[in-house]
């Protein structure tokens, strides 16, 4: 009898131990779960208004940039379409005043809105010098300010500045926004931001050792707890390896490769992965509208010089059959003598979208110059020159008919071929071949061979 009440208090004591370490382990573990789904909530929250508070910083700082070139262009160019672009970020887009709204809304850090305002503050400085600037150089120009409204009408020049010659009105313009005090506000504009960058860093910094801390000394206790149930482990580790290890393998490869991320794991990583996902396609979108706008010509949005000549440069590799046309509108300047500029333009559209439709996709059809055009052809078969000549004459034809009031216009075109890709040649083959067509009445195209085989 004494020796089984000695033997069930050993099992009983053992039992009680067993159960009280695991309510112990059970309960850190619980506690360690919940509290990392906070923190990690949290966490997350404070990234979202970081990577916010930071975009708007650096939209703010392109948008007062932006503004600075359209100014410096407009004064220098004296094209309207610098001015409308300049009032259309201030009337409508109006990205910095934006962008201060998304900082004081996702941070209330005293020294980050401080440094915002000061900024902003310096923009409107600067702002009304390239107004001033940009008035002057109307006044210069001759160009009805009143049609503006009235951020420009408010404006006053002074009796001295508008008793200058226009010439001296557009280096007094010019001269405006290159000044000392100009550049000087344009670097303390950039401080502040800078300043407000800085201090965002250190917050989330704060909150990053913040998270580190908390990690260390939870996961501490999740190691002694785990050490005493083998079993713990074991179920610990699996859900570390499919929630978080091979999920982030996934990821690593992903970027390597350029890909998007696959959501896997949990579904906060996963928040994180899209997250990624379409911050990575807003920029591959806003890269590839900035590089069409690089390569293609405003007007016509055909290809323009620039983005033809990486073009000819891949095609120096292509060792195969291309052919080279060159295309001159006749007596285009007539055109614009005649019925103005617009109605120029209107033509010049009227032509690239004819080329545009007349050659397939796979061939490169772009503007050279103010009224020249370029096409390479590339896989045309046999009976090249044919197939080009009806081409031409069919859009000859077709130009010959006055549509939505556009004078009737033709072309003239050279063509030369190679067997072997581009080669520099081919430019003074076509343009030889151009040459010929313009000597003979024009309205017409000639073919490189034809002259010289």
């Amino acid at each position: 009898m004494d020796e089984k009440k000695s033997h069930g208090f050993k099992m009983r004591y053992f039992t009680y131990s067993i159960l009280g370490v695991s309510v112990v382990c059970g309960s850190l573990f619980l506690y360690f779960v919940f509290r990392l789904i906070g923190v990690y909530d949290s966490f997350m929250s404070n990234v979202t208004d970081y990577t916010e508070s930071t975009k708007a910083i650096s939209e703010f700082r392109d948008s007062s940039d932006f503004l600075t070139n359209q100014a410096r262009l407009f004064a220098a160019k004296q094209d309207t379409i610098f001015l409308n672009n300049y009032l259309h970020e201030v009337e409508n887009l109006k990205t910095r005043e934006n962008s201060i709204d998304v900082i004081k809304m996702t941070h209330n850090q005293d020294d980050v809105i401080t440094n915002v305002t000061m900024a902003y503050n310096e923009s409107q400085y600067i702002q009304s010098i390239e107004l001033y600037a940009m008035k002057i150089t109307c006044l210069a120009n001759g160009i009805e300010v009143s049609k503006y409204g009235d951020i420009l009408n408010d404006i006053l020049i002074s009796d001295s500045i508008m008793q200058m010659s226009k010439e001296e009105q557009y280096l007094m313009a010019q001269d405006f926004l290159f000044a000392s005090d100009y550049l000087i506000a344009k670097d303390r504009l950039f401080d502040y931001c800078e300043k407000a960058n800085r201090e965002l860093v250190y917050a989330f910094l704060e909150i990053k050792e913040e998270m580190n801390s908390f990690f260390i000394n939870r996961f501490s206790l999740l190691i002694l707890s785990v050490l005493v149930l083998f079993i713990s482990i074991i179920i610990f580790s699996v859900m570390v390896l499919f929630l978080l290890i091979r999920p982030i393998k996934s990821y690593t490869k992903s970027i390597l490769v350029g890909l998007p991320i696959k959501k896997v794991g949990s579904e906060e990583l996963q928040r994180l992965v899209h997250a990624y996902n379409k911050l990575c396609q807003n920029y591959t979108e806003k890269a590839n509208v900035l590089r069409h706008k690089a390569e293609h010509d405003p007007l016509t949005d055909l290809i323009n010089r620039a983005g033809f000549d990486e073009i000819k440069n891949v095609l120096r590799e292509y060792n195969e059959p291309i052919a080279y046309l060159l295309i001159d509108v006749d007596f285009f300047k007539q055109i614009n003598d005649v019925y103005g500029h617009q109605t120029g333009d209107l033509v010049l559209k009227r032509i690239a979208k004819m080329l545009s439709e007349q050659f397939r996709k796979s061939d490169y059809v772009a503007r050279v110059g103010g009224d020249e055009f370029a096409v390479i052809m590339t896989k045309f078969g046999t009976s090249p020159t044919e197939i080009i000549k009806a081409k031409i004459e069919n859009m000859n034809a077709l130009l010959q008919t006055v549509v939505d009031s556009l004078p009737a216009i033709s072309l003239s075109v050279g063509v030369a071929f190679s067997e072997e890709g581009f080669v520099d040649d081919l430019v003074a083959q076509a343009d030889s071949a151009l040459y010929k067509v313009k000597k003979g009445g024009r309205c017409n195209c000639s073919f490189y061979e034809e002259f010289n085989g």
